[in-house]
C-alpha cells in the first residue's frame, strides 16, 4: 500500500513538473513584454506591508542586470558602442557591437530589450496591484508607486536611447502589450518625463527607508533622472531648474576623486547594492585587468585624450603590463573580488547633474553660469577654470568643452559617451575612423528578430 502511494505521488510529481515545463516553454515567446512565470506578483503580496516591500525589493533585483554593470548593461555596451574601449573578445555578438555591425538576432541587444521590458512589466504590476490594496497605508502605497514609476521611466529611457522608436508599456494587459505600436523617441521621452514628475512627489526626501544607504529611490533620485531626460528632450530651462533642485540639496556634495565610487559616498544620488553579501560591482569585475584583456581595455587614443594635468587619469584609470604591452582599464571601482562589500554600482551622481545644468545653461546662452558649473568639475580634477583661461569663450566652444568634460568625467558610466556623441552630432566624425564601414544607422540597435516576428505592429530600424 505504501509503495502504491509513493508510486502515485511520483507520477503526480512528474506530471506537475511536465506541466510547469510546458507552461514555461509556452511563455518563452512572450518574454519581450512579460517576465518569467516565477516573477509574476500575486495579489496577496499586497495584503501586508512586509511582503509589499519585499516585492519592491524584487524590482531592484529584477533590474540588476541592467543597472549593475553586467555584460548586458548599458555601461558595458555603451563602452563598446563608443570610442572608449577596444574589444578583445572572440564572441561574435560582442564583435558585432564593437564594430557597429549588429544583426537583429544579436544576443546582447536582445537581452537588453528583454530585460528592460521585463522590468517595466514588474513595475506595472506593482503600480496596479498596490493601488487595489485595501490594507496598505497611503504612505506605503506612495513609496511603492514612486519607486515603480522611477524604474519604469529608467527602462523606457534606456530603450529609446538604444533602440529609438519603441513601444511605451503602461500596463500589464497582455493582449494590448503584445500588439503595442512603437512611439517616437520624442514621445517616449515625454512619457519618461511624465512618470518622473509623478514619481518625485510620492517619494521621501531622504534615505531613511533604506537605513541611510543610497540604494533606494527618493525625490532627488527621480529629479536627477528627470533632469537628464529633460536635457535629452531639449527642455533646457526645465533641465536647468530640476538640476538646480538636486544641486541645492545638502545631502549631496562633490567628494575627493578617491571617494566618489565608495558605497554611500556623498556624491552618490542612487547606487545599486550587490545582490549577495561580499560581492562588489559588476563594473569592477568586468573592467579591472590583472592580465592581458580578454574582453575590454581602453583605446589608446581615448586614454591619451585627457587634458594634461587631469587627475582623473591617474585616479580612475589603471594599467597592467603583459608581454611588454601596456593595457589601460577603467579603475573607478577598485575592487574586483573580495569578501567585503566596499563599493556599489553608482547609477546617478552629483557630477553629472552639474554637467547637465552646465549644458542646459550653455544652450540657453547663459554662458557665465554654464562656465561656473563646468569649472566646478574641472577644479575637482585639478584643472584650470575656463572662466580664467578663456573668459570670452563662445557658445560653440563652450559646448565642445562641456562634451570633453563629460568624456573625462563620465567615461564607462551607463552609456553616457555613446549617447553624447549622438546628441552632439559627433558620432560620424568620431566613430567612422575607428569602426570600419560605420554607418549612421548604427546609432540605434536593431529591434530583436523575435519581437518583430511576434508583433506585426513593430517595424525594423533603418539599416537592418
Amino acid at each position: 500500500m505504501q509503495s502504491q502511494i509513493q508510486t502515485k505521488i511520483k507520477v503526480i510529481s512528474q506530471m506537475i513538473l511536465l506541466l510547469i515545463a510546458i507552461l514555461l516553454l509556452s511563455c518563452e515567446k512572450f518574454t519581450q513584454l512579460d517576465p518569467p512565470v516565477t516573477q509574476l506578483i500575486s495579489n496577496t503580496v499586497f495584503d501586508n506591508e512586509t511582503t509589499a516591500n519585499a516585492a519592491l525589493g524584487s524590482l531592484y533585483s529584477q533590474s540588476v542586470t541592467i543597472t549593475g554593470g553586467s555584460f548586458n548593461s548599458p555601461t558595458s555596451l555603451g563602452a563598446l558602442n563608443s570610442d572608449e574601449m577596444d574589444n578583445y573578445s572572440t564572441s561574435l555578438s560582442i564583435q558585432q557591437i564593437a564594430g557597429a555591425h549588429l544583426i537583429p538576432s544579436n544576443s546582447y541587444s536582445t537581452a537588453l530589450w528583454s530585460s528592460c521590458y521585463q522590468t517595466i512589466y514588474y513595475a506595472n504590476s506593482i503600480l496596479e496591484k498596490s493601488e487595489l490594496s485595501a490594507v496598505l497605508s497611503e504612505k506605503t502605497k506612495n513609496q511603492l508607486k514612486g519607486e515603480a514609476l522611477f524604474f519604469r521611466a529608467l527602462m523606457h529611457f534606456t530603450l529609446t536611447d538604444f533602440f529609438g522608436r519603441v513601444p511605451i508599456i503602461l500596463s500589464t494587459n497582455y493582449m494590448e502589450n503584445t500588439l503595442a505600436k512603437q512611439s517616437t523617441a520624442t514621445a517616449v521621452l515625454d512619457a519618461v518625463i511624465a512618470d518622473l514628475e509623478k514619481s518625485a512627489p510620492l517619494l521621501q526626501s531622504d534615505y531613511a527607508i533604506s537605513l541611510n544607504e543610497r540604494i533606494r529611490a527618493n525625490q532627488f533620485v527621480a529629479k536627477a533622472l528627470l533632469a537628464r531626460a529633460q536635457l535629452y528632450r531639449g527642455n533646457y530651462a526645465s533641465a536647468e531648474s530640476t538640476a538646480s533642485e538636486v544641486i541645492a540639496n545638502s545631502q549631496y556634495s562633490l567628494t575627493a576623486l578617491t571617494d566618489v565610487f565608495l558605497k554611500n559616498s556623498k556624491e552618490t544620488i542612487l547606487a545599486i547594492k550587490p545582490l549577495n553579501a561580499g560581492q562588489n560591482t559588476g563594473e569592477g569585475n568586468i573592467f579591472i585587468l590583472t592580465a592581458k584583456p580578454t574582453f575590454l581595455a581602453f583605446r589608446t587614443a581615448f586614454y591619451n585624450g585627457f587634458e594634461a594635468g587631469d587627475q582623473r587619469k591617474t585616479a580612475w584609470i589603471g594599467k597592467v603590463i603583459s608581454s611588454g604591452i601596456d593595457y589601460y582599464y577603467p579603475n573607478k571601482y577598485k575592487t574586483r573580488i573580495t569578501t567585503a562589500t566596499s563599493e556599489y554600482s553608482v547609477l546617478l551622481r552629483l557630477a553629472e547633474i552639474y554637467l547637465i545644468r552646465s549644458e542646459a545653461r550653455a544652450r540657453q546662452n547663459k554662458l557665465d553660469l554654464a562656465l561656473a558649473d563646468v569649472d566646478m568639475i574641472r577644479s575637482r580634477a585639478g584643472l584650470n577654470k575656463i572662466a580664467i583661461t578663456n573668459p570670452s569663450i563662445t557658445k560653440e566652444a563652450l559646448l565642445d568643452a562641456i562634451l570633453q568634460e563629460r568624456r573625462s568625467e563620465l567615461f564607462t558610466e551607463w552609456s553616457h559617451r555613446w549617447s553624447d556623441l549622438k546628441r552632439f552630432g559627433k558620432n560620424v566624425q568620431v566613430l567612422t575612423p575607428i569602426k570600419t564601414g560605420y554607418q549612421t544607422t548604427a546609432e540605434l540597435y536593431p529591434i530583436p528578430t523575435t519581437d518583430i516576428n511576434l508583433n506585426s505592429n513593430l517595424t525594423q530600424n533603418p539599416g537592418y
